[in-house]
């Protein structure tokens, strides 16, 4: 065997590699950084927001939309609403604005659906208490 020959198995033994375990590698990687992100959270006391902006979405009426778009740019200015949480709002807004009705409320349900309850301190939880065997019939 020749020196190019062998330098061409090796080649072809390197695309392989690159094809079958490379790629499909970095484009899992790809897919759960891009398809694994969750709308941000935006707290109890802006739960209203989400709740306006998917009623607006449903009912496909621009003055909703824009009603609510007031509303948060009011909370943003009190530094009541971080700015991850403007940008999902405003990215909603703006795929109703061009009429693009669906998407903004299957985004909008998305967002709220994505919200969880806040905790406030410890739950205390008591369990019962567990009667002995044979103290039942006593």
């Amino acid at each position: 065997m020749t020196t190019s020959s062998r330098l061409s198995q090796h080649d072809d033994r390197n695309t392989i590699r690159l094809r079958w375990i490379v790629l499909p590698g970095l484009s899992l990687l790809l897919g759960m950084v891009v398809g694994c992100a969750k709308p941000p959270q935006v707290g109890a006391a802006n739960l209203d927001l989400i709740e306006a902006l998917a009623t607006a979405t449903s009912t496909q009426k621009p003055e909703l939309i824009e009603r609510c778009s007031k509303m948060v740019e009011e909370r943003s200015a009190q530094g009541k609403l971080g700015r991850e949480q403007a940008d999902e709002f405003a990215a909603i807004f703006a795929l109703a604005r061009a009429g693009d009705w669906d998407k903004a409320r299957d985004r909008a349900y998305a967002f709220r659906d994505a919200q969880q309850p806040e905790v406030t301190g410890e739950v205390e939880r008591k369990l019962p208490e567990l009667k002995k065997p044979g103290a039942a019939g006593r």
